[in-house]
Formats: C-alpha cells, sequence, structure tokens
C-alpha cells in the first residue's frame, strides 16, 4: 500500500535525526553515509541506496561520471510503498533534511518546524 506525503514525513521526523545524526560524512549529504551508515531522509525509502549516488532526487545520478536517471530509473529506485509521489516532493523532503539549520542537537530545530509545516502545506493536501 502506498504512504502518504503525511506518513513518509511523519517517518522522517521519527528518524532520529539531528545536526549530527544525519546521511552527511565530511559536510557532504549522502543517500547513505560511508563513514557512518546513516541513510537521507530520501535514502532510507529507497529499496538499496548507495553512498555514490549524487545530486537531488531530481538530478541524481548513479556515480558522478553518469547521466542523470530518467523519472522512470529514479522512481524504481524507491521501496514500492514509496512510489508514486512528484520529484519535487523527494527534492523538498531531501532539503529539510540536508539544510544544517533545520536541526539542532535534539531533533528538529524552530527553524525546520517552520520548514516541515511549509512543505505539508505544499504536499499532504491531497493525502488521503
Amino acid at each position: 500500500m502506498q504512504k502518504t506525503c503525511t506518513e513518509i514525513i511523519d517517518e522522517t521526523l521519527a528518524a532520529g535525526y539531528t545536526r549530527s545524526n544525519r546521511g552527511i560524512d565530511k559536510d557532504r549529504c549522502y543517500y547513505i553515509a560511508p563513514g557512518n551508515g546513516v541513510m537521507c531522509a530520501v535514502g532510507r525509502c529507497c529499496e538499496a541506496p548507495q553512498s555514490e549516488w549524487i545530486g537531488s532526487f531530481t538530478r541524481l545520478r548513479l556515480s558522478e561520471n553518469d547521466d542523470c536517471l530518467s523519472p522512470a530509473d529514479r522512481e524504481s529506485l524507491l521501496k514500492p510503498e514509496y512510489r508514486g509521489h512528484p520529484a519535487f516532493f523527494w527534492t523538498d523532503l531531501q532539503d529539510l533534511h540536508d539544510e544544517w539549520e533545520n536541526w539542532n542537537e535534539t531533533g528538529l530545530s524552530t527553524v525546520g518546524e517552520i520548514k516541515v509545516t511549509s512543505i505539508r502545506e505544499k504536499w499532504c493536501q491531497h493525502d488521503s
């Protein structure tokens, strides 16, 4: 069964991200960080995220030398229950995860709370 945008956002917030515990290694965001194995907000929704993947979900490449994946190829990387959402939803979720100011040492910051509200208003209106 397909997860709604609300469910995906709620799972992301429950993932335990903090300023120092995200899919980030050496100041770079990864779908799965090679140093600690923590997956980013989108990586945790993928079947088998790789640390070599690069770029935002809308411009995802499997490695630095590859072309951007087609929308269908990107979608196939997601676990089945996460498929069917616009690529820009995933980009907004990535931005929430990636932006340092959205987090503090205990979780979501005040700035992050505002970002979550914005994402919910933008994407969750069609959840059923």
